[in-house]
């Protein structure tokens, strides 16, 4: 009885401490998405909506090339560094191999859509004067990839209250240059973006000391690109397709609809995003920790109560937006975005969902199974084209978010169906002694 008493103890304590790790890398994330929350309504009262749109599209598109940025790396250096971590080796070599890696691909992407901005401009946004705005925004590949670099030390390290700190700050320098340049060139979206290009590499330089202690401690890091890559090509592929996912529904409605819908779909993922903001959150405190607990039955279990805490939470914050949700609409942006409210609703309800999905799929991460997650988006973009080409031209919008809960919906289904199938080889191969009751 006291054995059992003793170990409840150990157990909440490590929730206790899961729990706030949440919270600090919440508080952050949240404090940077309500600056940029911030930044859109401003913008939507400076700009036309039909600018406001352009500028909605281009953030799109920062994000996108932020996607193919990554190519999976930083899953696959969380993994093995925290591995390296565990067994009290240093993680340097790791980093070094990642942050090469990482500019080398992101020069790649760069060049590619500086070269051709013109023609992706113009076929795939479908107006050739977003060129010069899309080459500006390229640049930011740069700064996020030094960024990220951060980041991943500080998550490795579990030194969560800095990650808080160091998004606190990208929201404050973000915020202070985006300012700065709207004031001196009133409403010029090109000065704006080079403004928003150069806040992470400012934020950068609060951090040199972990880029010098990676040089001076680099070890053999050439060793680590195989690794990275052998794991990461999987991740990689899961990325693009997760691209596909994240944004056929805006391409689609880019292409069936008018600039007024897209800045109305705008909003509505601005708002929605805030669920998907608690999924990165968790993520990143939850995805080291499963790394190292995926073999403990009894910390496991206990890293799983936790990401049902996560889930709930996430309810609460949608219950709360479906009932409030009109009138922060109309004192925030005004009347004429009230048709993102029902939009917006949908997609809290399906980014309710994907959290309840990508906390699942760390499983696959922490089993070295990334190919599990690569089928899962697979299988979602399949969903969503077919749904999409048939809602979105009719019912606009609303189409586009209700495409999207279809696909969420559907993921999470087979999410539960690919761990049923793992944990039945699991139970026999991998770990005989892992039991969740």
């Amino acid at each position: 009885m006291l054995l059992k008493s003793k170990l409840h103890l150990i157990i909440n304590a490590i929730y206790s401490k899961t729990g706030s790790n949440i919270a600090w890398v919440l508080s952050g994330n949240f404090i940077l998405q309500l600056i940029s929350f911030f930044i859109s309504i401003i913008f939507a009262h400076v700009f036309h909506k039909d600018i406001f749109a352009n500028f909605i599209i281009i953030l799109t598109c920062m994000e996108i090339l932020r996607f193919f940025s990554q190519f999976g790396l930083r899953m696959a250096t969380v993994k093995y560094a925290s591995t390296e971590e565990l067994h009290n080796r240093s993680i340097y070599p790791v980093l070094v191999a990642y942050i090469v890696i990482k500019l080398i691909i992101a020069v790649v992407v760069l060049t590619v859509v500086i070269m051709y901005a013109h023609y992706i401009s113009g076929v795939w946004l479908k107006d050739v004067t977003l060129s010069p705005l899309l080459q500006i925004a390229s640049f930011n590949i740069i700064g996020l990839s030094l960024l990220e670099m951060v980041l991943i030390y500080l998550n490795v390290k579990e030194y969560f209250r800095e990650i808080a700190k160091c998004n606190t700050l990208q929201a404050v320098v973000r915020l202070t240059v985006v300012l700065l340049a709207l004031i001196i060139f009133s409403a010029d979206l090109r000065a704006i973006l080079v403004a928003w290009v150069m806040a992470p590499l400012l934020v950068c330089t609060n951090y040199w000391k972990i880029f010098y202690n990676a040089i001076e401690n680099r070890g053999i890091w050439r060793s680590w690109i195989p690794s990275l890559l052998s794991f990461s090509k999987w991740i990689f592929l899961a990325i693009l397709l997760t691209i596909a996912c994240n944004r056929m529904d805006f391409y689609l409605l880019n292409w069936n609809g008018e600039k007024g819908q897209i800045a109305d779909y705008g909003v509505a993922i601005t708002f929605a995003s805030m669920i998907k903001l608690l999924a990165g959150s968790s993520a990143t405190v939850l995805l080291p920790k499963a790394c190292k607990v995926i073999f403990n039955s009894i910390e496991f279990k206990n890293h799983l109560k936790t990401i049902s805490k996560v889930v709930v939470l996430g309810v609460f914050l949608t219950i709360f937006f479906a009932i409030f949700g009109k009138l922060i609409i109309r004192l925030i942006y005004g009347r004429s975005y009230l048709g993102a409210y029902i939009p917006a609703v949908i997609l809290c309800v399906a980014y309710l969902l994907f959290l309840s999905q990508e906390l699942i799929s760390q499983i696959y991460i922490a089993l070295k199974l990334p190919w599990l997650k690569t089928i899962l988006n697979a299988f979602q973009l399949i969903v969503l084209l077919i749904i999409g080409n048939w809602l979105i031209p009719k019912y606009f919008v609303c189409g586009a978010a209700i495409s999207v809960l279809a696909m969420y919906f559907l993921g999470v289904i087979f999410s539960l169906l690919l761990c049923r199938w793992l944990y039945g080889r699991m139970s026999y191969n991998i770990v005989c002694n892992w039991r969740i009751n």
